[in-house]
């Protein structure tokens, strides 16, 4: 029987290959040609199977055992593969492309196709489901729950967990803490944020996007530029909003729509604004119910108390009005008209 023994004055510490889909690590100081239906290593030190052979059926190392192929059952302390189709239960699964199931404490898999259960989950691929403390992984067609949820570049699919995290999600994040680049779809939870770009849904306590178009439901939602509706039951705020503004206090520079709450501020306010105290700069449009402000009004006043201190260029009805500008009476009650 031949012998074939690697390097044994050189580093055989455990590391990370430099090729991107390979999985092997180190081979054995000393290998031992075996059958192909079994594998056993004591690595570093011993291995009954060469590192470059296949294995078909059981592989059981102590230490850890790594070869190119390994169909069926793996068991070791560190399991290590090119490739694995089956089920690979391990401290490290370290391997290229596997098929299957990997349960460990960590599963480190270049691109995966199945199952990943355990503490730290990592994969530059993955399609199937990960379940663990940490998942990482750089696109995920599939689910992911975990503690923490990464998916760096892709997600499509679900993502469960305390921290949610994606560059762009088609699907559901849901969780303490949702992160995502763009969103196409929804984000469920205590705080969600879509840095770029949000098409679909927030709910949550805290909501922030950048550009929407969709629903904002919470009680505190932000938004640069919003096509919908935006919900705080406490505060709503965007620059532009082109739809509805519903809460205790809207707030936005520019509103083409409705503005519905308590309060309502704009620094310039298209259509209706409705509340008890209705502030704004420009209004081209209505403003209704209890005290309304503006500097410039093209359209209509209706509320106890109606206040323009600049252009007044349509109709305020209310028990007080006041004109300090230039069109109407600088005071007048029940009506003031100008032109």
């Amino acid at each position: 029987m031949m012998l074939s023994v690697s390097s044994v004055y050189a580093d055989h510490s455990i590391h990370h290959i430099t090729e991107p889909h390979k999985g092997q690590i180190d081979s054995a100081w000393v290998e031992v040609p075996g059958p192909g239906l079994i594998g056993l290593g004591f690595g570093p030190f011993f291995q009954l199977s060469e590192s470059d052979t296949d294995i078909y059926g059981l592989r059981i190392n102590l230490g850890y055992g790594t070869n190119d192929n390994v169909w069926g059952l793996d068991i070791g302390t560190v399991n290590s593969s090119n490739f694995s189709a089956g089920l690979a239960i391990g401290g490290w699964n370290k391997i290229g492309t596997a098929v299957g199931f990997q349960l460990g404490l960590i599963n480190n898999v270049h691109s995966a196709y199945g199952f990943q259960f355990g503490g730290w989950n990592t994969s530059q691929e993955m399609t199937g489901f990960q379940i663990g403390g940490i998942n990482d992984t750089q696109n995920t067609l599939g689910l992911q729950t975990g503690l923490w949820n990464n998916a760096e570049k892709n997600l499509k699919g679900f993502q469960t967990g305390l921290v949610n995290s994606a560059g762009y999600a088609l699907g559901l994040q849901f969780g303490g803490i949702n992160v995502a680049e763009e969103v196409g779809g929804f984000q469920l939870g205590g705080w969600n944020k879509a840095e770029k770009k949000m098409n679909g849904f927030q709910v949550g306590a805290v909501n922030e996007m950048e550009n929407g178009v969709g629903l904002q439901f919470s009680l505190w939602s932000i938004a640069e530029t919003i096509l919908g509706v935006q919900f705080g039951a406490l505060y709503t705020t965007s620059k532009a909003v082109m739809g509805l503004q519903y809460g205790i206090w809207n707030n936005a520079d520019k509103s083409t729509g409705v503005q519905l709450g308590l309060i309502n501020e704009a620094e310039k306010a298209n259509f209706f604004q409705l509340g008890a105290i209705n502030t704004t700069t420009t209004v081209n449009g209505f403003q209704c119910c209890g005290y309304n402000n503006a500097k410039n009004l093209n359209g209509i006043q209706f509320g106890w108390i109606n206040r323009v201190s600049g252009s007044l260029r349509g109709m305020q009805i209310g028990l007080i009005n006041i004109s300090s500008g230039s069109g109407g009476a600088g005071f007048m009650p029940i009506i003031n008209i100008g032109f």
